[in-house]
């Protein structure tokens, strides 16, 4: 028998992932006293507590039977036709509002960094994820990455910066220019390609995505951004450079690998293949990849 049912648990779940009650009621279409009452029902019932830490919420004890639980409700939505729940970069989220895979729910779309979502992967708190690499798992037993797009990296700059209109640019060129940066340890594998070219000088703390704090940035006419894919859209004002950049990202759907082969996954994939598609020869043309 179930510890707590589906409809008490998922506003735990709903809370954790998007960050307060207030946007947990909205998306579940219930009162705030409800939230609170099921999510202090479901913390009584494992023995839990909550605690909110840089702005995320996190559970405090032994939550081993609230794992065999998510287990079991995850199939439940996977199988029974049940909303899915959908995480992705920040640059995903101008496609997602125009175009939301059928039977998913979106999140907050603004997480800095892969750590709190590979949490909520790993807890089943959601579904699934859509990031970019190289900050992505390759070898954890318990996830797998399917990587659907391919491309370099593109250096941005606004269109009064001076290396535009400049013809074919060099990276030393480049180099002489502050480039946007993330705190030290937030994205580690993309700061390790940018440092060792040369980039990721100016430091934006961001908790969480802010346009103003991120392509903002560039806006003084000298710092460089970073484009691919589908982030040229968020800041129209940044074009790309004309200078190669060597090295390869990837967008990749992220699953826990015990569920990986659950018929929805397929269809949720084809239809990121299919929005992304459209835009593969556009100003950050990059590779489509068949998983």
């Amino acid at each position: 028998m179930a510890l707590v049912d589906a409809f008490t648990l998922e506003a735990l779940d709903h809370l954790l992932w998007l960050r307060s009650g207030t946007a947990a009621a909205t998306v579940l279409n219930r009162s705030q006293s409800t939230i609170s009452r099921q999510v202090r029902e479901t913390l009584d019932i494992f023995e839990l507590t909550l605690q909110r830490r840089l702005g995320e919420q996190h559970l405090l004890g032994d939550a081993s039977l609230l794992q065999l639980e998510r287990r079991v409700q995850q199939l439940y939505r996977l199988r029974q036709g049940r909303q899915l729940r959908l995480e992705a970069g920040y640059w995903w989220r101008q496609a997602l509002a125009q175009a939301p895979p059928p039977g998913w729910q979106c999140g907050t779309l603004d997480h800095v960094g892969p750590l709190q979502p590979l949490n909520l992967l790993r807890e089943r708190v959601i579904d699934g994820w859509v990031y970019a690499d190289p900050d992505l798992p390759d070898d954890d037993p318990d996830l797998v990455v399917l990587r659907f797009t391919e491309a370099a990296p593109l250096l941005t700059a606004t269109a009064g910066h001076p290396l535009q209109g400049q013809g074919s640019l060099r990276l030393d060129d480049c180099r002489a220019f502050p480039s946007l940066a993330l705190p030290t340890g937030v994205v580690p594998g993309e700061e390790r390609a940018w440092r060792d070219l040369g980039f990721w000088t100016a430091t934006c703390p961001m908790a969480t995505y802010h346009p103003e704090c991120w392509e903002g940035r560039c806006g003084d006419g000298l710092t460089l951004g970073y484009g691919w894919t589908l982030s040229l859209a968020l800041e129209p004002r940044l074009r790309p450079l004309p200078v190669e950049v060597p090295l390869r990202f990837s967008d990749a759907l992220v699953l826990r690998r015990d569920v990986a082969d659950e018929l929805p996954f397929a269809a949720l994939l084809q239809h990121l293949r299919r929005l992304v598609a459209p835009l593969a020869d556009g100003p950050a043309p990059f590779t489509l990849l068949d998983p």
